[in-house]
């Protein structure tokens, strides 16, 4: 796996969606926004508003503080960008 891949499996609102059993399609649901967005939140394509943080922290029990935390340590710990051989 490369060192992108294994970041972007780390993003915490992935692991924490994950962990509860929600699909893309549910959490999408639950939060009034697209499949898409979802994706791009844990593809790192797009960021969360703090709005949306907060309600994705709701969603899934969470601290808002907390969440918020977790998403700025990973997106510290971002690879440099691979270059294709």
């Amino acid at each position: 796996m490369s060192n992108w891949a294994q970041w972007i499996s780390q993003n915490p609102l992935r692991q924490h969606r994950m962990e509860q059993a929600l699909s893309i399609n549910r959490a999408a649901s639950m939060l009034d926004v697209s499949h898409v967005t979802i994706n791009h939140w844990e593809q790192d394509t797009v960021q969360p508003t703090v709005l949306n943080l907060g309600k994705v922290a709701l969603m899934l029990g969470m601290s808002p503080e907390v969440l918020a935390l977790e998403w700025e340590q990973w997106r510290q710990q971002k690879p440099r960008e691979e270059v294709a051989s």
